[in-house]
């Protein structure tokens, strides 16, 4: 099966932006930062005006446990409270395996039920199984298993297309 064309927003060696419908697919292989986040805001107001609404899909390939930016930490919450019901709910992979992306995934689970958004959020372990909840959220029209497929497949290729210790993440 091919996969879905993605249209690129931002690219930059360690952190891109790609849109597919009314996903936002924000791929990190470093941690992110004010400014990158910053970014995203913005592009995700882009979706917003083109669709009304949008589901996220992140996937952080950057080394499991590694410090967070305080300053980085309080936009995302921002703007995740921001987005109320515009945003139909978000998927964060956590590009890694083992015990380390485990503890990772439960930290950001509690982090995203401290957080209280309007709009359901939830860590995955794979892109496939993040695609496939995300797109059954309410809100989202009706995309078939196929097309579920194909996006997951763009997003794993992007994920593939470079490494963390080739961006000096």
């Amino acid at each position: 099966m091919p996969a879905a064309e993605l249209h690129f927003m931002h690219d930059e060696p360690a952190f891109v932006v790609a849109s597919w419908r009314h996903v936002l697919i924000t791929v990190f292989w470093r941690r992110a930062c004010v400014a990158d986040l910053e970014r995203l805001e913005q592009l995700q107001e882009v979706i917003k005006r083109e669709f009304g609404h949008f589901a996220s899909l992140s996937v952080m390939l950057v080394p499991i446990l590694s410090k967070i930016d305080e300053e980085a930490r309080k936009k995302s919450g921002a703007m995740a409270k921001a987005n109320g019901t515009t945003m139909l709910g978000a998927a964060v992979v956590v590009g890694d395996s083992g015990l380390r992306a485990t503890i990772m995934r439960s930290l950001l689970t509690g982090i995203m039920l401290l957080g209280r958004t309007a709009s359901p959020t939830k860590p995955f372990s794979n892109v496939p199984d993040a695609t496939q909840w995300l797109l059954s959220l309410p809100g989202n029209p009706a995309v078939d298993t196929g097309s579920m497929d194909a996006l997951a497949a763009a997003v794993m290729e992007l994920a593939d297309s470079r490494s963390v210790a080739e961006v000096g993440g």
